[in-house]
């Protein structure tokens, strides 16, 4: 038997310009939990062969995060990813899904192909230590 995969999920809002706000409430992509913490910190997410800023993570979980960008993400690509989370996280992943959420601002969502099991842990820890804070 494998691993029972969490359903549990970080959601941290990382864009703070109220018009990519207005957006995508407008468009009601946004949990009411979500627009509370729209001021959260960022977590930059960086293409490796180039060291450019793809994105900013605004979920993640076990199996892979959600993005928003001011550039369009390719579907369907694997790309070799660098985060800036709790340290340094390195990973492929796959973008699966990728909306225009307008106000020339993009969401994209991306399953880990490859990720190391100790930063699947430090994704585990960092999510169980969010969701047991008051």
């Amino acid at each position: 038997m494998g691993e029972k995969r969490s359903n549990k999920r970080m959601k941290l809002i990382s864009f703070t310009k109220s018009n990519v706000y207005a957006a995508i409430t407008k468009d009601k992509t946004l949990s009411a939990d979500q627009k509370k913490m729209i001021d959260q910190p960022t977590f930059t997410v960086f293409d490796r062969k180039t060291d450019k800023v793809i994105g900013n993570m605004v979920d993640i979980s076990i199996n892979g995060i959600m993005i928003v960008s001011e550039t369009p993400i390719t579907e369907k690509t694997v790309y070799q990813l660098r985060m800036e989370f709790i340290q340094n996280i390195m990973f492929d992943a796959k973008c699966v899904w990728f909306r225009d959420v307008g106000a020339n601002y993009y969401i994209s969502g991306f399953e880990f192909i490859q990720i190391e099991p100790k930063e699947i842990d430090i994704i585990k820890k960092t999510i169980n230590r969010f969701l047991n804070e008051d």
